[in-house]
């Protein structure tokens, strides 16, 4: 079995992906849409997933997910 630091790396890692590819989605959504509500919602999307990305990519392992 992996330790707990693994897993809790290898979620931060693919959070991160999934981050990145709902900005690409939210990106794309705001060049091809002219629909006020869905672009709000898009650069929301993008603002708060760079937000999560930044806190992530921040995170670093505790003592009790080292052990």
């Amino acid at each position: 079995a992996r330790p707990a630091a693994g897993g809790d790396q290898a979620y931060v890692e693919a959070a991160i992906e999934e981050h990145r590819a709902a900005i690409a989605r939210a990106e794309a959504s705001l060049r091809e849409s002219s629909d006020p509500a869905l672009r709000q919602l898009a650069q929301s999307t993008i603002e708060t997933r760079r937000a999560e990305i930044a806190a992530l990519q921040a995170w670093k392992p505790t003592a009790a997910t080292d052990e």
